[in-house]
């Protein structure tokens, strides 16, 4: 049985007593007004146009969780939660990651390659004296005949004399994760277009750091 308040000239139904979006009345569906919050509740004012009856439900706010920005979080933070083990250009870096190295890598500037290891400085594994994690990158893609035609010329220029692309393919090349732009998720399209040339690539590259800035 529903609490009489004389002096409120309210009755009060317990969860028990009546069922959400319910006249607890006459069991009609209620039609609600807008709601409000009062501390930890919010309250539903409704009437019920079967018999007329008006009043207020209400409910317990609960904590459920967060939802958070990834990208408005620091950098180094997004490693914690992505299974990351660097840093490049424009975020995290994982191993399987498609890479894109930029003009600041004068072997092979802006040249496409995924990622096959990472050793972190300081591990038992990075065995160079550079002062970074060390990104082991297979560029040995299926580049356009354009591409093919640019590296040779730069392996040319390199040792001195010209060799076959076939032989100047590189599967392991280590790079500074300073010199790699993440471009995991591109599409084929793009990433087809990215490995025709030097400038494709070039130019996708500035697209990056652009957005980035």
């Amino acid at each position: 049985m529903a609490e009489y308040k004389e002096k409120e000239q309210e009755l009060i139904f317990s969860p028990e007593e009546s069922e959400a979006e319910r006249c607890p009345v006459c069991a009609a569906n209620l039609d609600y007004g807008c709601s409000e919050t009062h501390d930890n509740l919010i309250v539903y004012p409704w009437s019920c146009g079967k018999c007329g009856a008006e009043g207020k439900e209400y409910g317990k706010i609960s904590f459920d969780g967060h939802n958070v920005d990834f990208t408005t979080i620091p950098v180094d933070m997004q490693l914690v939660y992505t299974g990351a083990q660097t840093l490049c250009i424009n975020g995290p870096l994982k191993v399987g990651d498609l890479v894109l190295s930029t003009v600041d890598d004068g072997a092979l500037p802006c040249l496409p390659g995924r990622v096959t290891a990472i050793d972190m400085l300081g591990s038992k594994d990075h065995g160079t004296d550079n002062e970074t994690d060390d990104v082991h990158v297979d560029f040995t893609g299926d580049y356009g005949e354009r591409r093919k035609r640019e590296i040779v010329e730069v392996y040319a220029d390199l040792y001195g004399y010209e060799r076959p692309y076939e032989e100047v393919g590189e599967n392991d090349l280590i790079i500074d994760p300073a010199c790699l732009i993440n471009i995991t998720g591109i599409e084929d399209e793009k990433l087809r277009w990215i490995m025709e040339s030097e400038q494709n690539a070039i130019s996708y590259a500035y697209q990056v750091v652009r957005a980035l800035i």
